[in-house]
């Protein structure tokens, strides 16, 4: 009757050894280079013997399964202040460009072209657009 070391691996099996693997990898105690080797070996293995020798110099699996790696975190699309941040980058831009044009104008002592328009209206016509549809796309999911 043949051990449990002495069975025969499945897909499945080579698998789970290998996301382990890459958590002991995560966790600092393999080296890129060690984890790649591991890797391939666990691929390569027939018997459970051969993933047991993979294991061997490494806390029990159970310690790395207490130790779960943090789920991400979703962020809804402007939030946290990144659209206020953009507005307030437009609004920056908008004066400096206001500021050079009238600057421009008084030393030319007279009303030159309004330039600023070109810089000022498209960007702000994109950015309001892009806050209008991303509040239709959040109506929607409710």
């Amino acid at each position: 009757m043949p051990t449990i070391s002495d069975l025969r691996l499945s897909d499945a099996d080579r698998d789970e050894a290998v996301s382990v693997l890459s958590q002991h990898h995560a966790l600092g105690r393999l080296s890129l280079d060690e984890f790649n080797e591991r890797v391939d070996a666990a691929y390569r293995a027939v018997t459970q013997s051969d993933l047991e020798r993979l294991f061997a110099d490494l806390p029990a699996r159970t310690a790395v399964d207490a130790q779960p790696f943090p789920q991400p975190v979703t962020v809804p699309v402007g939030s946290c202040g990144a659209s206020r941040q953009r507005w307030r980058g437009w609004l920056l831009i908008s004066v400096v460009c206001l500021v050079v044009w009238a600057a421009t104008s008084a030393g030319s002592g007279h009303v030159l072209y309004f330039w600023p328009i070109w810089v000022i209206g498209p960007w702000g016509m994109a950015m309001a657009l892009t806050r209008l549809s991303t509040r239709l796309r959040a109506g929607s999911r409710t």
